[in-house]
């Protein structure tokens, strides 16, 4: 493994150092303490998705449609 000033990184915590640095470059840090809270569409009114039915004849109709 080489790090980014092209020297090579061969201890297995110079390694970790270096995978840690690309992967938090690539995700962000959220905030953890201020998730707001998901409003409940289907709570409890008989409204929801209680009964899917698929079948493969259903599912083909749909590609060949």
């Amino acid at each position: 493994m080489v790090n980014d000033q092209n020297a090579v990184v061969d201890s297995a915590e110079e390694m970790s150092q270096e995978f840690n640095k690309f992967f938090s470059s690539v995700f962000t840090k959220e905030r953890t303490g201020e998730i707001p809270e998901a409003n409940w569409i289907y709570k409890e009114n008989g409204n929801g998705l209680n009964d899917i039915d698929i079948t493969e004849e259903k599912s083909q109709l749909s590609w060949t449609s």
